[in-house]
């Protein structure tokens, strides 16, 4: 897993846990995945006390240590070694895998379940491309991303991810390659169907492209009559 998908993984629970999060949980897990990312990705590594606190603007150690206990609770991060006093470091891990936590999120995007699933322990390696080489053989985007990018028309995003992971797979490269040729094919964008109704229509089917604008006959007025 990389950045990009613990991200998503971590603000799909927030939707569905709404009540438990409070921005310090934010603010503390990401600088947990920050410091993780600035040490190379490693599996196990120490977060100082003092240190996560000054990043994150806390002043109180309580304050610290229940946001800290909650993500530990929530299964986004694993304790190995608890510090000893506020000197001293926690030794953490970054649980990269969705499964873990104690509520999966019905918003998570079917994708990063499935690839979260194939994880046979709860600590799995996190992957960040650091070089050219290697970018080019890590997807940074599901099929559902690059459709609804190329749709344009932000709106029912959770609505339109349970749709997408109802339709079979086989039908995905079909929808990609219509899309960019549907969305051109309409200039006046106030025609466009919303993302969620194009795939319930089941619009990539679709032989004709649609019209930009229906047609309507032109009004010619009857000239008066001279007598």
């Amino acid at each position: 897993m990389n950045g990009y998908e613990l991200s998503r993984i971590w603000f799909d629970w927030c939707f569905d846990n709404a009540s438990k999060i409070k921005p310090i949980h934010t603010a503390l897990y990401f600088f947990c995945v920050e410091h993780c990312n600035r040490l190379g990705w490693k599996k196990e590594f120490g977060l100082p006390r003092n240190m996560a606190m000054d990043a994150i603007g806390v002043k109180n150690n309580r304050t610290f240590t229940s946001a800290f206990n909650d993500l530990e609770e929530w299964g986004f991060i694993y304790v190995l070694e608890r510090s000893t006093n506020q000197h001293s470091a926690n030794i953490i891990s970054i649980v990269a895998s969705a499964e873990n936590t104690l509520a999966p999120t019905k918003a998570l995007d079917k994708a990063v379940y499935k690839h979260a699933h194939k994880q046979s322990i709860g600590i799995a390696p996190i992957y960040k491309p650091i070089n050219q080489e290697q970018e080019t053989t890590i997807t940074t985007h599901s099929d559902f991303d690059l459709f609804f990018m190329a749709y344009g028309k932000k709106v029912d995003l959770i609505p339109c991810q349970r749709e997408w992971s109802n339709i079979d797979k086989a039908e995905h490269q079909k929808i990609l390659k219509h899309v960019p040729k549907y969305v051109s094919a309409i200039h006046d964008k106030k025609y466009l169907k919303s993302p969620l109704k194009y795939l319930k229509d089941i619009t990539w089917l679709d032989e004709d492209l649609p019209n930009a604008k229906p047609k309507t006959e032109r009004f010619i007025p009857t000239p008066p009559k001279i007598y």
